[in-house]
């Protein structure tokens, strides 16, 4: 009756899916639905996803090359799909490196999540404490030399001003785009992975007006 949509395009944060119920629905009523970097176990349904494994490996290895080989790795503690691809590209890449050496650490996650509900100054003054605090331990368990892999490119420039010492090449790498974080663009010492956001919202696009053309 209240007919107000032709079609679904679902955009998964952190590969969260839709909610059982509402996934039964659009099926049920053959309503069309695309979702994006998630649902990738369902091959019932229509889905663009990233290649993490892939994109990180070859971020890694390119990293690599540019210096030293003594590599740490920082990864949220959360067990999910696209963390899963990315720590395995980064131990792929380590492993293809003759003499690299790597160091997981995977004990700190923001509670980052909270600022959907929390904006506060003092949330905000909590994650900048604690996060400083992991970095900084961070620093201290690894040895002289080493470089950085930052699953989530916000951590990439905060972990990057507490290096000291004459670095001669980039000594961050953030697997997220750069046009997320601008701020990082202009340091010598920080790279970052490019997102194909943009052509995959066109795949998305294309593959939701094909299913509106043609149901079946």
């Amino acid at each position: 009756l209240f007919h107000r949509a032709d079609g679904i395009l679902y955009i998964g944060a952190d590969g969260q899916e839709p909610l059982p119920s509402a996934l039964e629905y659009i099926q049920g009523h053959k309503i069309p639905f695309v979702a994006y970097d998630c649902c990738e176990g369902r091959p019932q349904l229509s889905s663009v996803n990233l290649d993490y494994y892939t994109g990180t490996r070859e971020a890694v290895a390119y990293f690599l090359s540019l210096g030293e080989t003594r590599l740490a790795y920082l990864r949220p503690d959360l067990e999910m799909e696209q963390e899963r691809q990315r720590e395995a590209g980064v131990r792929e890449a380590v492993a293809q490196c003759p003499g690299a050496s790597l160091q997981v650490f995977s004990d700190f996650f923001p509670a980052d999540s909270r600022l959907d509900d929390d904006f506060s100054p003092a949330l905000l003054l909590e994650l900048k404490r604690t996060s400083r605090e992991f970095f900084t331990s961070v620093l201290e368990r690894s040895p002289p030399g080493t470089r950085f892999v930052c699953s989530w490119g916000a951590w990439a420039q905060p972990l990057r001003h507490l290096l000291s010492g004459e670095l001669h090449a980039p000594s961050v790498l953030g697997l997220a785009q750069a046009g997320s974080f601008p701020y990082g663009i202009l340091d010598p010492q920080v790279l970052y992975c490019h997102l194909p956001n943009y052509q995959a919202g066109e795949s998305c696009a294309r593959l939701l007006l094909r299913q509106m053309d043609d149901p079946d």
